[in-house]
């Protein structure tokens, strides 16, 4: 087999300080297109506002398990609605992690709703941004707010475009492990063996 010497990163990465970053450049982007607040409910975009935290793998799940971050644009942490509060990460201040949202009837939106009007102070008075709606949140948000809703994933989607130092590092160590972990796998192929 090959000799490969192990791989080595000179300084562990700062994921606190990258979350933080990620963070402001919410915030900033949101004061920028005037909006009050991002609901977010799409595991990727969960994913890159707040780093890694325990998602359900599949649509069924995610339903019963959601998972939720609440973005505030005049607040320097997020609040996440999980089912899962000790996998949120560690710097998250207790007070900003919550139990879930469940949005699959009537009754469930209109308790969402009290629980993050009670996060926020009240009601929206400025535009909010949602990326994921449970037909019972499409159907039945526009009783319970009064501002406009707009696109949360476009906004998400133009800052993941634009990468910071930080996370371009993380990638460029995440295809470091990637292409190791293949060369590994390589030395351990042979006619008729199962992809399992």
């Amino acid at each position: 087999g090959r000799q490969m010497r192990p791989l080595f990163f000179d300084q562990p990465l700062d994921l606190v300080a990258l979350r933080r970053e990620k963070h402001a450049r919410i915030t900033a982007a949101m004061e920028q297109a005037g909006i009050e607040a991002l609901w977010l409910m799409g595991p990727g975009n969960i994913r890159y506002a707040i780093g890694s935290v325990l998602l359900p793998a599949d649509a069924a799940r995610g339903a019963q398990r959601p998972v939720a971050l609440l973005i505030l644009r005049d607040q320097d942490e997020p609040h996440l609605f999980t089912p899962y509060p000790s996998a949120a990460p560690d710097d998250l201040p207790k007070a900003n992690v919550h139990p879930p949202l469940y949005l699959e009837s009537e009754s469930g939106v209109e308790e969402a709703m009290r629980r993050i009007f009670d996060v926020m102070g009240g009601p929206p008075k400025e535009k909010i941004g949602i990326d994921v709606y449970s037909p019972a949140l499409f159907f039945n948000l526009k009783r319970h707010i009064a501002v406009d809703v707009v696109d949360a994933s476009s906004l998400i989607a133009a800052l993941k475009i634009c990468k910071t130092e930080c996370e371009i590092e993380c990638v460029r160590r995440a295809q470091a492990i990637n292409e190791r972990a293949m060369l590994d796998i390589c030395d351990s192929l042979r006619p008729g063996l199962r992809q399992s």
